[in-house]
C-alpha cells in the first residue's frame, strides 16, 4: 500500500508539474493501526522522511485509538522521527519538525475539517 501511495504521488506531481504534492491518507476503522504501519514502513524505505504526508484516522473507540496512536508513535521514534502532541477542536493531532501530520477524530466530517486546514499551510 505505502509503494502505491508514493506511485500515485509522483504520477500526480508529474502531472502537476511540481515538484512533489502533499499526500492525505483517511483510514476509517484504523483497528490496531497495522495498515497505517505498514504504509509509513513502506513510505520510509522509498522517500526516507514523511514530509508532506497528512494521516488521518476515523475511530469511535477510544481504546483503539490508544492502541493506534503508541504503536505509531513508538514506530515513528525508533526512527528518531519525534511527533508533538496538541488536541484541536476534539482531534487528537500529532505534529514532527517537519511537515508530516496525523490526527485521530470520532467522525469523518471532523478529520475533513482537519485535513482541509492543515493543507492550507
Amino acid at each position: 500500500m505505502g509503494i502505491w501511495v508514493e506511485v500515485l504521488s509522483k504520477q500526480m506531481a508529474t502531472t502537476l508539474n511540481l515538484p512533489n504534492v502533499p499526500i492525505s491518507i483517511i483510514e476509517l476503522g484504523p483497528g490496531t493501526g497495522k495498515l497505517a504501519l505498514d504504509i509509513l514502513r513502506s513510505l520510509l524505505k522509498i522517500r526516507k522522511s514523511l514530509d508532506g504526508i497528512n494521516m488521518s484516522f476515523v475511530d469511535i473507540s477510544d481504546q483503539l485509538k490508544t492502541t493506534q496512536q503508541q504503536k505509531l508513535l513508538n514506530f515513528l521514534q525508533s526512527k528518531n522521527i519525534f511527533m508533538n502532541y496538541k488536541e484541536i477542536d476534539k482531534l487528537d493531532t500529532f505534529t514532527s519538525e517537519g511537515k508530516f501530520s496525523m490526527c485521530w477524530g470520532k467522525n469523518l466530517k471532523e478529520v475533513n475539517e482537519y485535513e482541509i486546514m492543515n493543507n492550507k499551510r
